[in-house]
């Protein structure tokens, strides 16, 4: 069974992570990029929201605070997360990722 695994860029990772396919990466960030072959997907930066009682959708003004990634097929590759606000550069995390089947 596929996966939902949370990871905050404040986080570091020693050497690879490692997912399978099927696997959702969901990163704490305003942005990201995936570096490499098209084993690992990017579905995008999104903004969070919740649904009122009466069914209406509330979200902040603002950045994006999620990005969303999701392992296609095996492979190597590695993917940049940007966390940080308008007022200064970006933080950069680079990771390598290895997904198996």
């Amino acid at each position: 069974m596929a996966r939902l695994i949370d990871l905050a860029c404040r986080d570091t990772v020693s050497g690879a992570l490692y997912l399978a396919v099927g696997d959702v990466l969901s990163c704490a960030a305003i942005g990201g990029r995936v570096i490499g072959p098209d084993a690992l997907e990017l579905l995008g930066p999104f903004i969070g929201g919740i649904v009122t009682g009466s069914g209406d959708i509330l979200s902040p003004a603002g950045l994006p605070n999620r990005v969303l990634f999701v392992a296609r097929k095996a492979g190597r590759t590695s993917l940049e997360l940007y966390a940080g606000d308008m007022s200064r550069p970006p933080h950069v995390l680079t990771i390598d990722v290895e997904i198996t089947e």
